[in-house]
């Protein structure tokens, strides 16, 4: 069973060792007082770049990230 985005999310995160529990739950935190997206939250922290969270999350949803692509 597949659980929901954010705890897919904060497992994939912590996995990939790019944040503690600690700081993810911190981040949360701030996400839930003040209405901002994570991922906002976690780049104003500097916690992680936005660059690596889109290649992140683009990997773990099989996600083709132009961006990301070398040119043959």
């Amino acid at each position: 069973m597949v659980g929901s985005l954010r705890d897919r999310l904060k497992k994939v995160l912590i996995d990939s060792r790019m944040l503690t529990e600690k700081q993810l739950d911190e981040s949360l935190d701030i996400q839930k007082k003040t209405g901002r997206e994570l991922s906002k939250v976690l780049v104003d922290k500097n916690l992680i770049t936005q660059e690596n969270l889109m290649v992140l999350l683009s990997k773990e949803l099989n996600v083709r990230n132009p961006l990301f692509e070398t040119k043959h």
